[in-house]
């Protein structure tokens, strides 16, 4: 699901527009994914390469080209880009020689997996902690308002006590 936005095909360069949720050196397979009602949005019919596929011609000599020359811009994701100036929008070759430059990367921190089984029984604690609570709660108000009908009960029974 995610969108080619710039091929560099001089330097076998693919560029996206997000991060992809892997590690460095790890293999990314690509697959064409655009479909809309059983016709792919751009094919040979329409005139324009179904995109990233692209072979440069044989008499095309890439060495003698410059970078800027060789890139394909993804059709699709161009109204995404429109505010940039066209110098922006095409990767010079020192963007190139920056990414092709081995440094030394730290890999991504693996995602906590987060355990259901333990959020559940810490739920179900929770839960039944308040239901503990709830409980001697009413308990309380229960024993007061038992303990006032006791007393109105015991004037009651004084006042017809001191009328005889």
């Amino acid at each position: 699901g995610v969108p080619v936005w710039r091929i560099d095909y001089k330097n076998a360069l693919i560029y996206l527009p997000t991060l992809i949720d892997a590690d460095v050196g790890t293999y990314v397979k690509f697959s064409d994914t655009i479909n809309t009602k059983g016709y792919t949005l751009w094919n040979e019919h329409r005139g324009l390469p179904a995109f990233p596929t692209f072979i440069p011609s044989e008499e095309e000599d890439l060495s003698k080209l410059s970078t800027d020359e060789c890139q394909l811009m993804s059709p699709p994701l161009y109204m995404y880009f429109r505010d940039e100036f066209a110098a922006s929008q095409l990767v010079s070759q020192a963007d190139v020689e920056d990414a092709k430059s081995a440094r030394p990367t730290t890999a991504a921190p693996k995602k906590k997996v987060y355990d259901m089984k333990k959020y559940f029984e810490a739920r179900k604690k929770y839960r039944q902690n308040l239901q503990k609570a709830r409980k001697v709660k009413l308990m309380s108000l229960r024993t007061r308002a038992h303990e006032k009908q006791e007393e109105a009960r015991r004037a009651k029974i004084l006042k017809y006590k001191r009328v005889k």
